[in-house]
């Protein structure tokens, strides 16, 4: 599998934006913060699922709410497809095949199928690692490395490595060299006491020895049981074993068939790859020097602005003077228009109220009707006197006088609600003070008309200023910032004299440099004619016409040995004898259902033996009822119960250390023994890292120790330094990749991890990187990317493309 590019939805930092990737190379360069561990996490993300709540993990929610997830274009069994992974917690995947233009029905099981045997632990295990892996080289054991290899290598390998490492747990819990307190140890201390008191009172009873010679029989018939129950156990797990290997043999015959229809293709050697890469990138590099030799030999012809009117530039720069002079003088009729409107707003707690009427601004002034009031009150004078001489009469006055003083109270009511709504919207004015401010309310209209155009001046007036200020500063392309115009002005006139000096020293130097790069020109022509004959003569030899088709060719030799390889390992793992045995199957339901059948079979001779091992206890039984009184049957019936418990507990750990080294061993033997193919490797790859200064790498006692050539003096891991550790376990991953090739290649990851390297270390891994890995494509983020190919490098500041 390769990542051809990579397209983020929403993920983190990085939002709506893609990434094309590099076939053989890909190195992401920024510095820190700039998301570079982020792109990693979205690869890992959208091949094994992004990371959940539970697991503690940053979860990388997009900071602009954008859609979380995004897409992979892969290469897989030579076709691209788009595996696209939408959403954190209700996550849908999507996988289109963009070769033959359809979608994957069953994306989980197909991008599963892809991936297996890996998990998202074994794939950050062999192809994923930064500095922190690095640092953790002091705890990793060959247990670690064969646990991974099995995993890989052997079909339910981990399922089994529990099993085995069970099963030893539990053995060694029953019994152990050196203890007293495990179940077995105890049982035999005991049986050897017991055995001791019983031969101190060992007496001659014919009818014991009589009984003891028919459980002796019982125990021969017994045995002979257990050899029939073991033969048949072992044709089970033979047949077991054989479905296991199963899958491994329809892998060999598929393969078989595959190569069987593929066209022999011709060898092409890695030196001969190597040299057409090198002379065609030596071409592309000497043609790209020409290419800037003559775009600087024209430069030079024809000198930088050599066409500007000086004069006419300058002229412009006074004229724009006097425009900000005017611009000031606008600013300022503002400055006093806004004044009197805040001096008029601030006299207000609230919004500015409306001016008032003609109407609420008498009765302002004038208050409540007196009259009215009078009259209420003669009314009621009138009808108190006139109680005494007319009572009607004085009932008439005093009713007038509660009529005429209900609409008094009325009419001063309204008319004091009036006042208090002038009031509250003026507050905190009060009366005499609103009626003064009116002539100022009748004016604010006029003043915010004025402001308006004050400011529609300002505006346009800043406007032109900016325009004729920008074109000065295009036409000398020169542009300075956050300047105010005056200053900017002086700078542009500084700037214009300046400018007219160095065209006259340029025009002076233009002829040396144009004689001096046409030289170089001609000497590089020369070289590039030459490269060029070179690898047309190297082409010539495989009847091809360029580097791509010679690239294209070399990759389906290297498939075709790949997979002759794969054959060799499959013959390998399974014996020609096990191969005709599952030939004899039509499938793999057949074999199982030959296990279930040999499964019965255990069982009824199991049932056997039970029986044997009653009719044992039964006369056992009747030893002791004869001998039920006398001290030596009791002791004998002890002896005899201790030694069975010793038997079947024992026998009971054989079993599980017995099956704990069958795990072993046929796992060992089912993934091909690849833990010493790995160990040459990464020896190979260790000492091209160190310069030659080590040969040799060790796992002894649970320990890595490596050999220095020159002295053959074994160092453990502790006495290395830090650089010379973090490239053993960078030889180590590197040759864990290798070794699985056969099975699965993926992508390597390796997220900014030699830090800790000087630049002769450094040097070494990049180029081991580059030219050593064969076939493999390589992931690299860092801070820094000198020593890359310019055409490897995606700057995370600069060269990134919206999607």
């Amino acid at each position: 599998m390769r990542i051809k590019a990579i397209e983020i939805i929403g993920f983190g930092r990085w939002s709506k934006q893609n990434f094309l990737v590099d076939r053989q190379l890909q190195v992401f360069t920024g510095p820190n913060e700039s998301g570079k561990s982020t792109i990693r996490a979205f690869i890992v993300g959208v091949l094994f699922g992004y990371p959940s709540k539970k697991a503690h993990q940053n979860l990388y929610t997009p900071k602009d709410g954008s859609q979380y997830g995004g897409s992979l274009v892969i290469e897989a069994d030579h076709q691209d497809f788009r595996i696209t992974r939408i959403g954190r917690t209700k996550t849908t995947l999507k996988i289109q095949n963009l070769t033959a233009n359809q979608e994957v029905v069953s994306p989980e099981k197909w991008l599963s199928e892809q991936l297996s045997p890996l998990t998202r632990e074994t794939f950050d295990h062999i192809f994923n690692f930064d500095q922190r892996d690095l640092n953790r080289i002091e705890t990793l054991t060959e247990l670690d490395f064969q646990k991974l290899l099995l995993n890989i290598g052997a079909v339910g390998s981990t399922q089994w490595i529990d099993v085995g490492q069970n099963l030893d747990k539990a053995a060694d819990k029953l019994f152990a060299k050196r203890s007293t307190k495990r179940p077995i140890n105890q049982e035999m201390q005991h049986y050897r006491t017991t055995q001791k008191t019983l031969e101190s009172k060992s007496e001659d009873l014919v009818a014991y020895t009589a009984l003891q010679n028919k459980i002796d029989d019982t125990n021969q018939a017994i045995k002979k049981q257990q050899n029939k129950v073991k033969l048949a156990d072992q044709q089970y797990q033979n047949q077991y074993l054989l479905l296991q290997k199963y899958d491994l043999f329809y892998q060999l015959q598929q393969l078989r068939q595959k190569i069987a229809r593929l066209k022999a293709i011709p060898i092409i050697s890695q030196n001969d790859v190597s040299q057409a890469q090198s002379l065609d990138l030596q071409i592309n590099h000497l043609q790209a020097g020409i290419d800037r030799e003559k775009k600087a030999l024209n430069i030079t012809k024809k000198p930088k602005n050599s066409d500007l009117d000086y004069d006419q530039l300058r002229l412009m720069l006074l004229q724009i003077q006097t425009d900000v002079q005017d611009y000031h003088q606008t600013e300022r009729q503002q400055e006093e228009i806004l004044t009197a409107i805040e001096d008029i707003e601030r006299q207000f707690s609230d919004e500015v109220p409306s001016v008032l009427s003609t109407e609420q601004q008498q009765q302002l002034t004038h208050g409540y009707n007196r009259k009215l009031w009078w009259l209420t009150g003669i009314f009621g004078v009138l009808g108190a006197a006139s109680f005494i001489f007319n009572p009607y009469f004085a009932i008439i006055l005093l009713v007038l006088a509660v009529g005429s003083g209900s609409y008094f109270w009325q009419t001063q009511k309204k008319h004091q609600q009036q006042i208090n709504h002038i009031l509250k919207a003026y507050a905190p004015l009060n009366q005499q003070q609103i009626l003064d401010i009116q002539l100022d309310l009748k004016q604010l209209p006029q003043l915010d008309e004025k402001l308006d155009q004050c400011d529609n001046l300002i505006d346009s007036q800043r406007f032109a200023i900016e325009q004729r200020l920008n074109a000065v500063q295009d036409s000398i392309e020169t542009h300075y910032e956050n300047e105010r115009p005056e200053i900017l002005i002086n700078q542009l006139l500084n700037e214009l004299q300046k400018r007219q000096i160095e065209e006259q020293n340029e025009a002076a130097l233009s002829a040396t440099h144009e004689n001096e790069r046409l030289m170089s020109i001609q000497l590089q022509q020369s070289t590039l004619q030459k490269r060029k004959d070179d690898l047309s003569e190297l082409l010539h030899q495989y009847k091809l016409v360029d580097v791509n088709e010679l690239l294209v060719q070399y990759k389906a030799s290297q498939e075709q040995q790949q997979q002759q390889q794969r054959l060799v390992d499959l013959n390998s793992q399974i014996t020609v004898e096990e191969q005709q045995i599952l030939s004899r199957y039509d499938d793999k339901m057949a074999l199982s259902q030959n296990i279930d059948h040999l499964k019965q079979g255990v069982q009824k001779e199991r049932t056997i033996l039970s029986d044997l091992q009653r009719q044992l206890a039964q006369q056992q039984a009747n030893q002791a009822r004869l001998t039920s009184d006398d001290e030596f049957m009791s002791l004998q019936q002890e002896v005899a119960n201790q030694k069975t418990a010793i038997l079947d507990d024992f026998t009971e750990y054989l079993a599980l250390k017995l099956s704990s080294n069958w795990i072993d061993q046929a796992l060992s033997k089912a993934s091909q023994n690849r833990f010493p193919k790995m160990l040459e490797k990464a020896t190979y790859f260790f000492e091209i890292l160190t310069q030659h200064k080590y040969n040799k790498i060790i796992f002894d006692d649970h320990k890595i120790m490596v050999m220095v050539k020159q002295t053959n003096v074994a160092f453990e891991m502790i006495e290395l330094s830090t650089g010379a550790r973090e490239q053993l376990y960078v030889a180590l991953r590197l040759a864990l990749a290798f070794v699985i090739n056969d099975i699965i290649q993926m992508p390597i990851l390796i997220d900014d991890s030699f830090v800790n390297f000087d630049g002769q270390r450094k040097a070494s891994i990049l180029n081991m990187l580059m030219h050593e890995i064969n076939g493999q494509q390589v992931l690299y983020w860092t801070t820094e990317a000198t020593m890359f190919d310019t055409k490897n490098i995606c700057n995370l500041t600069k060269d990134v493309t919206y999607g």
